[in-house]
């Protein structure tokens, strides 16, 4: 099933090498302009129409027009057609980041981009594509897939997976809410609530948020492994009147205590990926060992971002998730194993969660998994559940009660295999007012046991009042009949029965 979603998936964003466009709107920095016009000239063959500069960031310069390509603002061009961003080096620029988002949040449609390096592996534009991806992990994506909340969590998840397939972040949609603070969810953090801001920096916007929402009684445990950027946080908070509920901690999470390596750069630190030949002594520890020895006897929510080092984090909160049933957003964006590892990994505690899942950039960074516990009621409904094995019951009751419910109901039964046979000699619709039957194989109207078969195509020229699946693969063929006629199918109710 998901197979067939994540081919029809359509990109947001496209490198200009892979389109056939003649004229385009050059978005860059003013300090760029030369740099992307022979980029452009040189390797792309393209007219530049414009070049448009954000003027929301300070210029160098004043240019109003460059090689006879007049300069404009980009504020004022969000409408013009082919808008393409010069996106340039990760490891050595990331301006260009604020001008995807800038172009992406203003625009909502498709734009383009290009890299003037070509360097693929690392970027968050463009990255090696790993076509495999899906196929050799379909099982555990598909249990993900499944355990999302809304339809539209599941379908930014598989634009995630996609453009790890793809080795694109064109695929990515972002609807402007800030990263770790979606709309949906808001607030996401109560007063008094006690929060571990788990990966800090010396930027720590969200930190700032995280106080003031948890107000004088709450409390915020922000842990920073660099020591480097421990200083710095330590520092600045010094001076900060506003931020009293703060406790700075210069441990990074792990799953038992020890020291190891960190690799140091000026924008981030990590323990797994190894960036820079700076590496410095890093103190870690697990969540459940300093909860415990600093007899920290509640904890409400849990962020975490601290590149790549997220499962090992988790895997040594597990206690801590069990007994407090914080709600969590992480990162999932740092290794394409974990937009499914650490979701698996939080479920399986059986903590009771919703989760949900959002993209908070127009590239390849910022992905955000969130963990939303589950009210009591709802909570303790599953866990009886599951403890008395109870699913399959309550599935045959509501089985049941649908055919009685449907008992004098026009039914269309979808589905003319040996399922539709094995039931027919059991008489499983003798109650049951047959309209028609319908199957693939029927490519005009004929009879079968008398009951009139008919092309799916056919199907919503008829009345019924529900549609009864005898197939196996009920998903697959609900999908298909709903985009047969989007419009008429949203309302109809389907049925089956519990075929083995």
């Amino acid at each position: 099933m998901l197979t067939e979603k994540l081919n029809s998936l359509q990109e947001y964003r496209k490198d200009l090498s892979r389109v056939d466009i003649k004229a385009i709107s050059l978005v860059c920095y003013d300090t760029d302009i030369e740099e992307a016009v022979n980029v452009i000239k040189n390797f792309h063959n393209k007219t530049i129409e414009r070049i448009c500069v954000p003027s929301s960031i300070k210029r160098t310069n004043n240019l109003t027009n460059f090689d006879n390509i007049p300069v404009e603002e980009l504020e004022k061009n969000f409408d013009k057609t082919n808008l393409t961003v010069f996106a340039k080096d990760f490891f050595t620029s990331q301006k260009w980041k604020y001008l995807l988002d800038t172009v992406w949040i203003n625009t909502f449609r498709e734009f383009y981009y290009f890299n003037p390096t070509f360097i693929k592996e690392g970027t968050p534009v463009e990255w090696i594509p790993l076509p495999d991806f899906y196929n050799e992990n379909k099982d555990k994506i598909d249990r993900c897939y499944n355990l999302f909340a809304t339809e539209k969590d599941k379908e930014e998840y598989l634009r995630s997976i996609k453009s790890i397939i793809e080795g694109s972040s064109g695929y990515l949609y972002w609807n402007g809410d800030e990263e770790y603070f979606p709309a949906k969810l808001m607030p996401v953090v109560k007063k008094g609530d006690v929060v571990a801001d788990v990966g800090v920096s010396s930027y720590y916007p969200e930190l700032e948020k995280y106080s003031v929402m948890a107000g004088t009684k709450g409390k915020v445990l922000a842990f920073e492994a660099s020591p480097v950027e421990y200083e710095k946080i330590k520092q600045d908070l010094a001076k900060r009147t506003d931020l009293k509920n703060v406790e700075l901690i210069n441990y990074g999470l792990w799953n038992y205590d020890t020291t190891l390596k960190l690799s140091v750069d000026e924008t981030a630190s990590s323990l797994i990926f190894q960036w820079t030949d700076n590496l410095m002594d890093c103190k870690l520890v697990t969540l459940d060992n300093y909860m415990k020895s600093h007899k920290i006897k509640k904890l409400d929510y849990i962020k975490m971002d601290i590149e790549g080092a997220e499962s090992q984090a988790l895997a040594g909160a597990e206690k801590t998730i069990k007994k407090h049933r914080p709600n969590m957003a992480i990162c999932v964006y740092h290794h394409p194993v974990h937009l499914y590892e650490l979701m698996l990994y939080i479920d399986s505690l059986n903590a009771g969660y919703d989760f949900y899942f959002q993209h908070h950039s127009a590239y390849g960074v910022e992905t955000v998994l969130y963990a939303v516990r589950k009210n009591c009621f709802k909570f303790c409904y599953e866990k009886i559940t599951r403890l008395f094995n109870l699913d399959k019951l309550i599935n045959n009751l509501k089985i049941k009660f649908d055919r009685i419910r449907y008992r004098n109901k026009r039914i269309l039964v979808y589905g003319a295999g040996s399922n539709f046979e094995k039931l027919y000699k059991e008489n499983y619709f003798k109650n049951w007012h047959i309209t028609a039957i319908s199957d693939k194989k029927f490519t005009e109207t004929a009879a079968i046991h008398g009951i009139m078969a008919v092309a799916p195509e056919q199907i919503f020229d008829l009345d019924f009042d529900a549609i009864f699946i005898t197939l196996k693969q009920r998903d697959k063929a609900v999908d298909f009949i709903k985009k047969l006629d989007e419009v008429k199918s949203k309302n109809i109710k389907f049925l089956y029965e519990d075929l083995k």
